[in-house]
């Protein structure tokens, strides 16, 4: 078969088609459809690009689309089923050695007319490049149609068995392109001695894969030395490939870093030489060798940038390779595979459940000749609904274009990790089977089974749960909330991107678990998997049981809707390994980290998000001792700082009566010591119980040791107000100052305000009395418990005052990044205006209007809205003895009053009476749905386009353009109706409402309130 071969210039890249092709896509339909319709059929473009296994498109150096194409794992044919099509080729065709591991079905072609003579042989080999395993490229021609002419050189047919003397354009047609005629084998040879100079020249030339340590050995001793083997490959007598073998294999080193247990009863099987192994840095970007790999996961603290990867022989022959629903006869198989398998008993007795008693599962074979390699268990019933309402489902699959509805969700998958690379090709054929285009697995913490489904995680792509729902779970979940696990057949058809790069992230705060979670379930989630995240914190991940949920919600500020049912929904324990310590140190020239002064855990990169702290607070009495420090400029104390204080050895101990509570487990260990020695006071009112500081948390603390039974007569709450760096109340609302105060004095607990920390007595490691001075008074007090919150932050980079970064989160050192409210922008930014503005929006947007309903001694609560000059909402504040819907009313921060159904203008006419009540309305739904800011993005480009056709202009230019000539003053209303004329004439305000009314259709599931196209038919036609 003669091919046309040649890489044109003019296709420069392929990816996978998207939605958001479909108009590029028409384009090219309108070129060559009638081409493609006649042999493909009619096809619907959306259908296409959701239920398909591979859809991909071909761009130009502009990024113009120059084809279209879908591949699929079964024919074209509406007449054959899916998981049937083997028999029906192997009987119409005889085509033997065809079988779903190494075949491919083209279910639909579209192209550029002018790109006709080059775009398919680029195609072609892109495909079988992709998929290593991959033999067999088939078209299907209906019987009358004629096959294009532009397929010739590349396609043979195959005409069906019997038939083979008729002309095939009158008949049912194999088209079928062949790996070999488009890839050929190259030659393989063991390399001699005096090629030496040649090899290492070619290792030295690709600075991409060799890496810089291994520059250094490129010697004779390295390449051809004892027990060392050569492979080259040439084409046309030029090496093209070198494999460098080292037969001496460190196997202690292996296993001491490694876990290698699941491989042993392999290695044992055929233990001469049949594994291949692959050691390469952390920092190496993957190449395709790596597709014929397993990683190994090393072990916990293994402590070296190292990635193992391991191949036996066997796991590259797949012609013998099926996949097959299991029956009766299989089940001693089974056993004898699953025997060393975790939890064997619960395992057996579900597979048991489903080949002998019932058909509540379905149970599926990976068979490797006659020996079963992989078991998988398929549960039919799963909730797409439910899970759609409480995921970010509409992020990977569009429920509207799903052909197949049937749901299935993976019980167990257990396969020989020797198999591992070909576990995606398992679950697609399970898929291919049951005849359905996606797959859910339910991981639980609860459930002691999923050790063995765990390895099936790498080919599936996290779903994260929306915040913006009540958690109310459906009767079958409720016991035991889960993280959500999803791949459909699209995502099955594209290999994962795996990162081994070490990020290293110290702290475990709100900026730490947010980072942590962009990267896990980001928008790159479906296609890139990190391999090493590591997180460095004291207490581990919080949240563990009920208890710490309860001193969470008494002792913490409630910033969003986390919490024990949403941390269960994140399983951020899957992609994280979590180390307990605090970091004692950083060496940046080696890059790794200290844990307690003993374990040391090295990084690519490291990021820093501590957080803010509470450290043990210095009484102004015992601070004569860096009375010096105050002296430097800002600059020098940093470093006399960084250098002086980590040389002191002997550091006072903290009182034991004192207490500084920085997590959930600092609280929930205070509260028990506090418990203790509440016991001891007894009625003893002169020993007090001393709560100082300025913020949210004393208030939360109050109420905290009042839910716990302490009067309030032994409370002394002194507040060092107003202190340096700000003049603002904690609520910044005189009307909730007021209220909140009150309540407090009610409670008869002692308040100071104005005074600070002068001094304290300490007898036997306890603190017996304290001082504290104003501008004009002392008071002392005697005293059991302190309890002091007043934050401070340490670094040991750049630091004035916060650790320094610039506007990439970048510190001074290219490898360590920080986040959180213990940094600060650089001085040359001119940024710190932020942190004002982030405190005190109050006062810069004096001019705006405040909105307010109730009042605090109101049954229904208290309620401001401040609104900005332009009408923008700037500041929410509210008082109410009810649940105040946190979540949802943080949206309406930076949105427009006439977004908020003319806010203001009802509000002036007397029609809002309560804020609460007002925000309950249903309108409401779809501004405060997770995805609605995308919306607004979307809404902004529009006023990106040109007014019309004859004015080079777009709406926003053209405001501006009015705004300059009048001086940037008000515009006059005649110029105002003008803009107004402007904007209805143009196609903005129709792009506008086809967008809302777009989003509303697509999360419609979410939305039972509105009244939408596709709502308003179904109720005519019922």
């Amino acid at each position: 078969m003669k091919c046309r071969r040649g890489v044109p210039s003019e296709i420069i890249s392929w990816r996978r088609a998207i939605l958001n092709d479909i108009p590029a896509i028409e384009f090219l339909k309108s070129d060559t459809g009638d081409i493609a319709n006649a042999l493909y059929r009619q096809r619907n473009i959306n259908k296409l690009i959701e239920n398909s296994f591979y859809p991909i498109v071909q761009c130009d150096p502009n990024g113009q689309l120059i084809s279209f194409t879908v591949c699929d794992t079964f024919p074209n044919i509406p007449s054959v089923p899916s998981f049937f099509w083997t028999d029906w080729l192997h009987s119409t065709y005889r085509m033997v050695g065809a079988n779903p591991r190494n075949t491919f079905f083209i279910h639909y072609m579209l192209w550029l007319s002018n790109h006709s003579e080059n775009f398919l042989y680029v195609l072609l080999t892109t495909i079988f490049k992709e998929f290593l395993f991959l033999e067999h490229v088939f078209i299907v021609k209906p019987p009358n149609v004629e096959f294009p002419d532009l397929y010739n050189g590349y396609f043979i047919p195959v005409l069906p068995f019997g038939l083979e003397k008729v002309d095939y354009n009158s008949v049912q047609t194999l088209f079928v392109c062949l790996r070999t005629s488009l890839l050929r084998s190259l030659p393989i040879r063991i390399a001699f001695k005096e090629e030496f100079n040649t090899i290492s020249l070619f290792l030295q030339h690709d600075i991409n894969i060799l890496h810089t340590k291994s520059k250094s050995l490129m010697n004779f001793e390295f390449i051809f030395g004892k027990e060392k083997k050569i492979l080259i490959c040439e084409s046309e007598g030029k090496i093209v490939g070198v494999m460098v073998l080292n037969l001496e294999v460190n196997l202690d080193f292996f296993n001491e870093y490694f876990e290698l247990a699941p491989y042993r009863a392999a290695f044992r099987s055929i233990p001469d030489r049949d594994y291949c192994i692959l050691n390469i840095s952390t920092d190496f970007l993957p190449f395709s060798l790596l597709k014929l790999f397993t990683r190994v996961t090393p072990k916990i603290l293994s402590n070296i940038k190292q990635e193992l990867y391991l191949c036996h022989r066997n796991s590259l022959s797949v012609n013998s390779m099926i996949v097959r629903e299991a029956n009766v006869n299989d089940l001693s198989s089974i056993v004898n595979f699953l025997k060393n398998a975790y939890e064997f008993n619960k395992i057996y007795q579900d597979i048991n459940r489903s080949l002998v008693l019932s058909n509540e599962f379905q149970c599926f074979l990976l068979m490797v000749g006659s020996k079963i390699e992989g078991v998988s268990l398929i549960d039919s019933e799963g909730s797409e609904e439910y899970f759609h309402l409480y995921f970010d489902l509409q992020n990977f699959t569009s429920f509207k274009f799903r052909e197949n509805k049937n749901n299935f969700i993976i019980k167990h998958f257990i396969l020989n990790p020797a198999y591992q690379i070909h576990s995606q090709f398992f679950i697609r054929d399970i898929m291919r089977i049951l005849d359905t285009s996606c797959l859910f697995y339910l991981y639980s913490e609860l459930s002691q089974t999923q050790n063995n489904t765990i390895t099936v995680l790498e080919n599936l792509t996290p779903v994260k749960p929306k915040k913006k729902h009540l958690l109310i779970f459906e009767e079958k979940y409720r016991s035991r909330p889960f993280s959500l696990h999803f791949t459909n057949l699209g995502l099955c058809g594209f290999t994962k991107f795996h990162l081994n790069i070490v990020i290293v992230v110290v702290g475990a705060s709100r900026t730490a678990l947010s980072f942590l979670q962009n990267l896990i379930f980001g928008s790159s989630s479906s296609y890139i998997i990190y391999n090493n995240l590591i997180c460095v914190t004291p207490h581990g991940y919080d949240f563990i049981d009920g208890t710490e949920e309860d001193v969470k919600s008494l002792l913490f500020p409630i910033r969003d809707n986390t919490g024990k049912k949403h941390e269960s929904m994140l399983s951020l324990q899957i992609y994280v390994n979590f180390i307990y310590g605090l970091m004692t140190k950083i060496n940046r020239s080696e890059k790794y980290i200290v844990v307690n002064n003993e374990v040391t855990v090295k990084y690519d990169y490291l990021i820093l998000t501590c957080g803010l702290q509470y450290s043990p607070p210095m009484p102004q009495a015992m601070e004569s001792s860096k009375d010096q420090c105050r002296k430097f400029h800002k600059s020098s104390l940093a470093r006399f700082l960084f250098r002086v204080e980590p040389k002191i050895k002997n550091e006072p101990k903290s009182p034991l009566n004192l207490f500084i509570i920085n997590s959930v487990t600092d609280a929930k260990t205070s509260l028990h010591s506090l418990k203790s020695l509440m016991e001891q006071l007894n009625t003893n009112v002169e020993q007090k119980i001393v709560v100082y500081g300025h913020n949210l948390h004393v208030f939360l603390l109050i109420n905290a040791l009042i839910k716990l039974g302490v009067p309030g007569e032994i409370i002394v709450f002194v507040e060092p107000f107003p202190p340096k760096e700000s003049k603002v109340t904690v609520f910044n609302d005189s009307n909730v100052d007021e209220k909140v105060l009150d309540s407090v004095k009610k409670l008869k607990v002692h308040y100071y305000q104005k005074y600070f920390l002068h001094d304290w007595s300490i007898s036997s490691e306890y603190i017996t009395s304290i001082t504290f001075r104003s501008n004009y008074k002392e008071k002392k007090i005697k005293m059991k418990i302190f309890i002091r919150l007043k934050p401070c932050s340490e670094a040991g980079l750049v630091y004035d005052g916060r650790l320094i970064i610039n506007n990439r989160f970048k510190t001074n050192d290219d490898y360590i990044y920080a986040a959180g409210p213990f940094t600060k922008y650089s001085r040359r930014y001119y940024a710190y205006q932020q942190d004002h503005l982030h405190y005190n929006s109050s006062e810069i947007g004096e001019k705006g209007e405040v909105l307010i309903t109730g009042l605090p001694k109101m049954e229904n609560g208290y309620f401001r809205l401040h609104l900005d000059p332009q009408g923008f909402v700037v500041s929410l504040t509210c008082l109410s003895k009810n649940e105040i819907d946190y979540v949802n009313l943080s949206s309406v921060l930076g949105l427009h009053e006439k977004l908020l159904n003319n806010l203001l203008l009802r509000y002036d006419l007397g029609l809002i009476p309560d804020l609460f009540e007002y925000f309950r309305e249903p309108w409401t739904q779809a501004i405060f749905h997770e995805k609605f800011p995308l919306l607004s993005q979307q809404n902004h480009k529009a006023f990106d386009k040109n007014i019309n056709e004859s004015v080079e202009v777009n709406f926003v230019e053209s405001i501006i353009q009015k705004l300059i000539r009048n001086r940037w003053q008000a515009l006059p209303e005649s110029l105002k109706r003008k803009i107004e004329s402007e904007f209805i004439d143009s196609s903005i305000e129709k792009e506008i409402k086809d967008n809302l009314l777009g989003f509303l259709e697509f999360y419609k599931g979410d939305f039972s309130k509105y009244a939408i196209p596709s709502t308003l038919s179904k109720l005519l036609y019922d």
